[in-house]
């Protein structure tokens, strides 16, 4: 599993989510948030995703790859 969260100093978590795409509350971009493929101009580059792993309720991300 991936987690992607930041697009242009906007916290993706306030965007309209449809299936696996998430909507940019600042632009209306939108993304796969599984992979972090840009989907709707105006994106330009696709989102840095990052590993996670959830064990007994604990999120943990994998930041050195």
């Amino acid at each position: 599993m991936k987690c992607a969260a930041w697009h242009e100093k906007v916290h993706l978590s306030g965007g309209f989510v449809m299936g696996h795409i998430i909507e940019c509350p600042k632009n209306n971009g939108r993304f796969d948030y599984t992979t972090g493929q840009g989907k709707k101009a105006p994106i330009c580059e696709d989102l840095k995703t990052y590993p996670i792993q959830i064990d007994s309720g604990t999120v943990f991300i994998k930041i050195n790859e």
